[in-house]
């Protein structure tokens, strides 16, 4: 009987297969792929920058958990990259920094990259917003945000 098959990755991710099939095989390798696009395949394997990140950490396991952890994350960029890549380029040189909220920032990615509404536009918030992390706008002025 032949082993879990390893991504290029070295990750099995068979674990992450979209059992209706709307999603290709690969999708979930695209999703990792996508953290390595923000962060810098350099930085995740700690060749430069601050050295013993979190998300460094993440990187470096291999099981099941981080996989899917990844995966999740990755999944959220992919979506944001499309309307937001200047902020997401902006929260992740925040996230390479080291600073102490780093994990806060994470978060932002993973939760604005999470939420969706059929008939509004989710927004992160501008850099430096005290108050809140994103807001969705929809049609006739109405607006929620994600108070932080």
């Amino acid at each position: 009987m032949q082993g879990p098959v390893q991504d290029r990755f070295g990750r099995d991710t068979s674990h992450l297969l979209d059992s209706t099939g709307v999603k290709s095989p690969e999708f979930a390798t695209e999703c990792i792929a996508a953290v390595e696009g923000l962060f810098g395949r350099s930085w995740l394997d700690g060749n430069e920058g601050q050295l013993g990140h979190r998300l460094q950490t993440l990187w470096r396991r291999k099981d099941w958990l981080a996989t899917n952890e990844l995966f999740g994350l990755g999944k959220t960029i992919l979506e944001l990259e499309k309307t937001h890549q200047q902020w997401l380029n902006s929260t992740a040189k925040k996230i390479k920094s080291g600073i102490k909220n780093a994990h806060g920032f994470i978060t932002e990615i993973l939760t604005c990259g999470s939420i969706k509404a059929n008939t509004g536009k989710v927004s992160p918030a501008p850099g430096n917003q005290k108050g809140y992390d994103f807001a969705v706008d929809f049609s006739k002025r109405f607006q929620i945000f994600h108070i932080n």
